[in-house]
């Protein structure tokens, strides 16, 4: 696919420099070597990188970019495959992939030449996106094995329960971290089948893999049957293509403990049916939970020692979502952690067109988030709903994989009806309101009323506690926008 990109007017006929500046060479990917000198450009060259038949993107992989006037450089690419390499020069250029554990170094060779090295053109101004699929060095590999009980019994009709392989992560911005490479639901007679694994070495775990509803339900552990992920055993390939009697025992309780209270950051009082969770700082899905009684009370066992994210959400009770991080050391049975929530902001609203009328918001998206805090500050979040939540409010229940704590400074939309909204547990100060209606169309918000006056741009100043209704989310295309504009014109020189 290549795309050219206008910005800005054409100075005369045939000039092309307008088109996409000149800049220095560059790669948003760490730069593991660069050989010769780069000179400046408008072009790029970037994608990703897939298993074979785009079954799931590399992220262990490395793309080794080589020209013979300019030379070779080599950089990591991201977590999910991309990577890329801008402003640099046109010309002939060989792109391959390269030192990628358990796959084929592989060419990129659009035009299915016999050549050893092929090469394709990369033309002046020219942004070519590229996918380069990889097949395995040799067939998926395969780990199979059992659930049991503490009496030694596989574990039947577990259909919550999930194993997962894990490999840290290589390289990238979320190096050292650990990433999920293959999943498996447990059977009813208790086994499983991990499938399409590249032959690096695992750590094997299994988890209650559903919403937050019950209370004895089996905590993480690792194979062979450990809370601790340092205590767990890594599963390591030979020549075998399938390991066989990976089991891992489970229990229900043991291990360490974290405990403490959840109170109202105004009053001091205790607050129930907070929903605690945990997880490690550099895993997120091997999540656990716990809920607050009548006395603020929680308490989470099974655990093992390591570094946590707790996160805290009591969003039904008017409460703003918050997380904290806490090191469990393994020499300490129990640890310590009291949490505080703090008053929240509800806001509510309708959505209408240019014209007035009711508008379906079908499968948008929105959100509200503090001024000077970065949108995606909560990271990558999952649904995880607290159990004493309305069903109306779950879909603002969610956990994040952010390493960072404190409150959530963006709270996502829920949608009561088709035309109508609400942003529950909103983070008192300067609220913003970020809004995107389905593609296709065109459509975009033209503006957002409040007490007769347009907040698109300058946003709330809201208060812990406050309640704020009828909010108007106006929504149009740039012409209807035009047309609103024209009668405004219109109606001032009447």
């Amino acid at each position: 696919e290549v795309k050219q990109i206008d910005v800005g007017p054409k100075v005369g006929s045939g000039d092309q420099s307008r088109r996409y500046p000149i800049r220095p060479a560059s790669s948003r990917n760490k730069t593991v070597s660069r050989t010769g000198t780069w000179s400046d450009g408008n072009s790029s060259v970037y994608g990703r990188v897939y298993r074979q038949a785009g079954s799931g993107r590399i992220g262990h992989a490395k793309v080794s970019l080589s020209t013979a006037e300019f030379g070779s450089w080599v950089v990591e690419v991201e977590d999910d495959g991309g990577f890329n390499f801008a402003g640099i020069p046109s010309g002939v250029y060989t792109l391959r992939t390269t030192e990628t554990f358990g796959y084929k170094d592989t060419y990129y060779n659009p035009e299915k030449t016999l050549a050893e090295q092929p090469t394709f053109e990369l033309k002046y101004s020219e942004l070519k996106w590229v996918d380069i699929e990889v097949e395995p060095v040799r067939p998926y590999r395969r780990i199979s094995g059992r659930i049991l009980d503490e009496d030694g019994k596989p574990i039947t009709n577990s259909k919550p329960l999930r194993v997962s392989a894990w490999v840290q992560k290589p390289q990238g911005y979320w190096k050292g971290h650990y990433r999920r490479i293959s999943s498996s639901w447990v059977n009813e007679d208790g086994s499983y089948l991990l499938k399409e694994l590249d032959g690096r070495p695992v750590y094997v775990q299994v988890l209650y893999w559903d919403v937050p509803t019950k209370d004895d339900v089996y905590p993480p552990r690792f194979h062979p049957g450990t809370f601790s992920r340092n205590a767990a055993k890594l599963v390591t390939f030979g020549d075998e293509d399938i390991i066989e009697n990976v089991d891992i025992s489970m229990q229900r309780t043991g291990g360490l403990v974290l405990e403490g209270l959840v109170t109202d950051q105004k009053t001091g009082q205790p607050v129930s049916e907070a929903l605690v969770s945990i997880f490690h700082f550099d895993m997120f899905f091997d999540l656990f939970y716990g809920y607050s009684d009548e006395q603020g009370r929680y308490k989470i066992e099974g655990l093992g020692e390591g570094k946590f994210i707790v996160h805290v959400d009591a969003v039904h009770k008017g409460f703003v979502k918050t997380r904290k991080r806490v090191t469990i050391e393994p020499e300490a049975k129990k640890t310590q952690l009291n949490l505080t929530l703090r008053r929240s902001v509800t806001i509510s609203g309708r959505f209408v067109d240019y014209e007035g009328n009711p508008w379906q918001v079908g499968r948008s998206d929105g959100r509200a988030y503090i001024e000077g805090k970065p949108r995606g500050s909560t990271g990558r979040a999952i649904r995880y709903p607290n159990k004493y939540a309305p069903s109306h409010l779950s879909e603002a229940s969610s956990v994040s994989s952010e390493e960072g704590e404190g409150d959530y400074p963006s709270t996502d939309m829920v949608f009561p009806t088709q035309s109508s909204f609400l942003l529950p547990a909103v983070m008192p100060g300067k609220t913003l309101f970020d809004f995107h209606p389905p593609s296709g169309k065109g459509e975009r918000v033209l503006k957002i009323l409040y007490q007769g006056r347009n907040i698109l741009g300058t946003g709330l100043v809201t208060e812990p506690e406050q309640e704020i209704k009828d909010v108007t989310i106006v929504i149009g295309t740039p012409e209807h926008l035009e047309r609103l504009r024209f009668r405004i014109r219109n109606s001032a020189d009447e």
